[in-house]
């Protein structure tokens, strides 16, 4: 499985970290009393999720998210806003 394979598969609940710390931040909102902090933590979590997906979805390197599969970047085609649904 290549990198990107590997990173899509751990990104769409298969398993990997990223999965596993978002289950286990948005059970623990679930079962304790609200505060800000966890209000914060559970925020962060959903942002880091949102950059993951973006970056994965970029076919280029761009920035601080460089990846080897597409090691370069490509204005003609990703000089743009990404959009996630």
């Amino acid at each position: 499985m290549s990198a990107s394979s590997a990173q899509h598969t751990a990104l769409n609940g298969h398993g990997g970290a990223s999965n596993l710390l978002k289950n286990e931040v948005m059970d623990f909102y679930r079962r304790t009393r609200i505060s800000e902090g966890l209000i914060e933590l559970r925020n962060i979590t959903i942002v880091a999720e949102l950059i993951i997906r973006s970056a994965l979805a970029r076919h280029e390197s761009r920035g601080l998210h460089f990846t080897t599969d597409y090691p370069a970047r490509d204005d003609a085609r990703w000089l743009k806003d990404t959009y996630i649904v």
